[in-house]
């Protein structure tokens, strides 16, 4: 059987897409990467958020406890019975 050489232009084409091919594998990895680590911190601040809802919550109990219905001006400390 005869062997079959493609020329080197096409050689060179098929070295040039598998280079490309390669480097896109290696960007579309980067940013996977990068994603992965975005939803961590994500989940780490939505479980931030969620313990702040809950000091919110009980720092809110507890005024409405020591002072009764109504509402604070955060500027001045005003409480204003409602």
């Amino acid at each position: 059987m005869e062997k079959v050489f493609i020329t080197n232009e096409e050689k060179n084409t098929l070295a040039n897409l598998q280079q490309e091919t390669d480097q896109l594998v290696i960007n579309l990895g980067q940013i996977e990467y990068q994603i992965q680590g975005l939803m961590m911190q994500k989940e780490s601040l939505k479980e931030t958020f969620r313990s702040h809802q809950e000091k919110q919550v009980l720092f809110g109990q507890e005024l409405q406890s020591k002072y009764g219905n109504g509402n604070i001006d955060p500027s001045t400390g005003e409480f204003i019975k409602s």
